[in-house]
C-alpha cells in the first residue's frame, strides 16, 4: 500500500487538506523569495504529525499515537507515568526541518507534492529521550544524512507494533 493509500484509508486525515499545506510549501519554496520561517517551521510539524501519527495534536498527543520510538525512549516509557515520560521525551525530527527545507529549495524545479510527501513519509520524527536530542543537536551543523545522525549518536529505532 503507498503512503498515499494508507493516508486516504485514515479516518482522522483528509489528504486533499496535507496536499494543500504542501502545495504552499511549494509555493513559498518557488517564490521570488523563499523565507524559511516559523510558519513554514509549524507547517512542516503538522505535515510530519499527519504523515507519521496520522492526526495532528500537542508534543504530548502525537507522543502518545508514535510507533517510532528510539530503544531508551521506549525502555523509559516501560517504567514512567506518562508525566514523567512526556517531560524526558522529544519527538524529534529524523531529516532536521531546516534540511527538509534546503533539499525542496535545492530541488524547486522539479518539486511535487508527492515527493514532499514521500520525503516525510520516508523520515517520521522519533520519540527520543532528552539526552538523545542533546547529542543530535552537537551534530546538527554538520551534513549527515539522518541514518548517519542515529548511528554517530548511537540511537537505535524501535517500531513498535500497536
Amino acid at each position: 500500500m503507498t503512503n498515499i493509500k494508507k493516508m486516504k484509508s485514515s479516518s482522522n486525515l483528509n489528504i486533499q487538506v496535507i496536499e494543500r499545506r504542501i502545495e504552499f510549501l511549494i509555493n513559498e519554496v518557488n517564490s521570488f523569495n523563499p523565507h524559511y520561517d516559523q510558519s513554514i517551521t509549524m507547517l512542516m510539524r503538522i505535515i510530519s504529525n499527519y504523515t507519521t501519527v496520522g492526526s495532528n495534536s500537542g508534543s504530548r498527543g502525537v507522543k502518545k499515537k508514535n510507533k517510532n520510538i528510539s530503544k531508551k525512549a521506549l525502555e523509559l516509557k516501560e517504567i514512567s507515568i506518562d508525566e514523567e515520560f512526556h517531560n524526558l521525551t522529544i519527538n524529534e525530527h529524523q531529516l532536521p526541518l531546516k534540511d527538509l527545507w534546503d533539499w525542496m529549495i535545492e530541488n524547486k524545479k522539479k518539486i511535487t507534492v508527492k515527493k514532499v510527501l514521500d520525503k516525510f513519509f520516508e523520515y517520521p520524527f522519533i520519540t527520543v529521550t532528552k539526552e538523545e536530542n542533546s547529542s543530535l543537536n552537537k551534530i546538527k551543523k554538520k551534513k549527515l544524512s539522518p541514518e548517519e545522525r542515529y548511528q554517530i549518536c548511537g540511537i537505535e529505532i524501535v517500531k513498535l507494533k500497536n
